[in-house]
């Protein structure tokens, strides 16, 4: 595999196709019942866009993205960490005393 400049997307970082996911699981040692291994792609999709947060988007996973709740997650999650500082203030100052 060659990369060159910027563009290229380093292996690690790369999203999993349906495609590459088929090729790990099913490889020398992975699943070979197709049953089987469309069982596991399910499972594993369905984690990985309900239950997995995303960096890319902002720690939510894409299903909430998809579906509008992304923005408020976000602003609970950012008014939450502001609640949590002002109490850590209030406390340090409180200890100083």
């Amino acid at each position: 595999m060659r990369h060159s400049g910027a563009s290229a997307v380093r292996p690690c970082c790369a999203s999993i196709s349906s495609v590459e996911l088929c090729g790990w699981l099913a490889g020398p040692a992975g699943i070979a019942d197709p049953a089987a291994l469309d069982s596991e792609l399910a499972r594993i999709r369905t984690e990985y866009n309900t239950t997995r947060l995303h960096a890319a988007i902002g720690y939510v996973t894409p299903d909430d993205e998809h579906h509008g709740r992304g923005p408020q997650i976000r602003r609970a999650r950012h008014a939450g960490m502001r609640r949590a500082r002002a109490e850590r203030i209030k406390q340090n100052r409180a200890s100083k005393k």
